[in-house]
């Protein structure tokens, strides 16, 4: 049997070639920006939130209006507390992220494992809504039902800072995404559940308690829709940067 000389030339002619294969696959319709480029960042988020709202399946970029959350629970409080809830929900959307504007980018630079990954931005409304159950008390008064929920937030400024590492593969460096520390400070909040304890009349006096008390009611669930929310963009986001080495969402 006959060797063949190995010739180098030949080698990196090929890693070249699928380089280049890889980057063609990212598609056009999506505008990249050079490397920390916060402005160009900035405009492309927000194009894609304008107008992707049922997603890009070419980057793996699911639904973000609705945005699914599915099946979750908030549970907040002790039993001494002013708030001791549990609330869960089956089926769950989010509705009016497609109104959210991206105002502030922090970070995005060549290096990965040395930049920062911040997203900064304002939504006017968003509404989640799905089925319920709950149980617990607010201001001592005790509730109890099972129905559809509407629940509101209003002028939400919205912060994402990613904790981030790279893996290499063949074809590149691909971003990783441990963590989010999500910040979201709604100025007002509506609640509706229907069917609170199985009567109409006395479902409409709750809820009306509840929007009265909607401050406290927020200042306690507020971390633990944070917590929601943020596990569920960080999923939406890390399934989009799992599709492409880092470098090609870039220009250089």
């Amino acid at each position: 049997m006959m060797l063949t000389q190995f010739d180098p030339n030949i080698f990196v002619t090929l890693v070249l070639f699928s380089v280049v294969v890889n980057c063609d696959n990212f598609p056009n319709s999506i505008a990249r920006c050079k490397y920390a480029d916060v402005k160009c960042i900035e405009n492309a988020i927000n194009n894609v939130i304008k107008s992707s709202t049922g997603g890009i399946p070419e980057i793996d970029l699911r639904s973000i209006d609705p945005l699914y959350i599915g099946k979750t629970s908030l549970e907040q409080g002790a039993s001494t507390g002013p708030v001791n809830i549990k609330v869960r929900m089956k089926n769950a959307n989010m509705l009016g992220v497609k109104h959210l504007v991206i105002d502030k980018i922090v970070g995005f630079e060549k290096d990965p494992n040395k930049s920062k990954f911040e997203i900064h931005g304002f939504c006017p409304s968003v509404r989640i809504v799905g089925t319920y159950q709950i149980s617990g008390k607010v201001l001592v008064v005790p509730v109890n039902g099972h129905g559809l929920a509407n629940i509101s937030l209003y002028d939400n400024s919205i912060k994402m800072e990613f904790l981030t590492r790279t893996e290499r593969k063949a074809d590149g460096e691909y971003l990783i995404i441990d963590d989010i520390l999500y910040e979201c400070d709604s100025k007002r909040m509506t609640l509706k559940f229907e069917n609170l304890f199985n009567d109409p009349v006395i479902s409409a006096s709750m809820n009306s308690f509840f929007n009265e008390n909607q401050d406290i009611l927020y200042k306690e669930l507020k971390q633990s829709m944070n917590r929601i929310f943020g596990n569920i963009i960080k999923k939406r986001i890390q399934q989009v940067f799992r599709k492409f080495p880092y470098r090609d969402f870039f220009l250089d």
